[in-house]
């Protein structure tokens, strides 16, 4: 049975959100709350206690999901996607106000302002790349009864999202104005026609020069960039909190020093603090020696604030 995304108006049945988690008749995969059977990219398998009829009957309308494309054809799609579009003075200067490098900066661009997102994706084709399988990108009903490629953005900057070889595995967008889903959304078209879904990947932040050969964790993709500029040092950055379970796989062989850094209100917000906990206990059960970052957080709440302010970061035992 075909999964469907949750949104606003089809809540998680497990946890209630609208985001991030995805479910069928049966079966939901909960992003949040966890349960005996983990998924490897992320959340926990839970089996519905009531078949939910309203889903049977809204699949069978949708086209199954087509795989996502493998990361080396992503990464050559998204880099000739972000070439050709640009970075608008607005965007460059919140950039640099949050402290990023310009070497970093120049890998963000701002969602394109085009009514007719369509003529990017021809352009697109006409290079030789196949949009298949590539999250984000969805074909779309035209008025003679056929389909067309297309996409779908709020405004805002593109944050290139890589993985451990500086492959571009996803793209994320830091919204103009933020909705009651956040400031932050993936790309991804896992419930549009021959869509598919980005998964919740892990940013791998690699300085210039590596000083400081501990592997840090952090929530966000910008923070990590940030944070690897100052510290020196690989920083993973999250998708969200509870989306940590596929650093596991990035760290399983190498096994590192881990110093978690998420941001200071995990004192406050359950889910932060229940994720810091969850990740603290596999790291260690890996043979991973875990330390903690803390820090004073009237400059910000994040590990980048408090570098770019000059804030002592402490590093404690757990």
């Amino acid at each position: 049975m075909k999964f469907v995304r949750v949104n606003r108006h089809r809540l998680c049945p497990v946890c209630g959100r609208s985001d991030w988690c995805a479910f069928n008749s049966t079966i939901a995969i909960c992003m949040r709350v966890e349960s005996n059977k983990p998924i490897k990219n992320g959340g926990w398998l839970h089996k519905l206690s009531e078949p939910m009829l309203s889903v049977v009957q809204y699949t069978e309308t949708v086209e199954t999901a087509v795989i996502a494309a493998p990361l080396e054809v992503r990464n050559e799609v998204y880099k000739a996607f972000l070439e050709l579009l640009t970075l608008s003075p607005e965007h460059k200067n919140e950039l640099q106000r949050r402290g990023m490098a310009e070497e970093q900066i120049i890998e963000f661009r701002s969602v394109p302002k085009v009514e007719k997102p369509w003529t990017i994706c021809q352009k697109l084709i006409e290079q030789g790349f196949e949009l298949s399988g590539i999250p984000g990108f969805y074909r779309a009903p035209n008025r003679h009864g056929g389909y067309y490629w297309t996409f779908k953005m709020k405004t805002g900057f593109i944050i290139p999202i890589k993985d451990k070889t500086k492959k571009i595995q996803a793209l994320q967008v830091r919204l103009d104005q933020p909705d009651s889903k956040g400031k932050y959304r993936l790309f991804s078209s896992s419930n549009k026609k021959a869509g598919s879904c980005s998964g919740v990947p892990v940013h791998v932040a690699i300085p210039q020069r590596i000083n400081d050969r501990r592997i840090w964790i952090t929530e966000g993709p910008i923070k990590a960039a940030i944070a690897s500029q100052y510290l020196g040092a690989v920083v993973l950055g999250l998708i969200g909190a509870t989306t940590w379970r596929p650093v596991l796989e990035i760290l399983r062989s190498k096994r590192p020093e881990v110093i978690l850094a998420f941001d200071r209100d995990q004192t406050v917000n359950i889910w932060v603090g229940r994720a810091v906990i969850e990740l603290t206990k596999e790291l260690i059960d890996m043979g991973i020696k875990v330390k903690q970052a803390s820090w004073n957080n009237i400059f910000g709440n994040g590990l980048d604030e408090a570098l770019v302010n000059s804030t002592e970061i402490k590093i404690n035992e757990v």
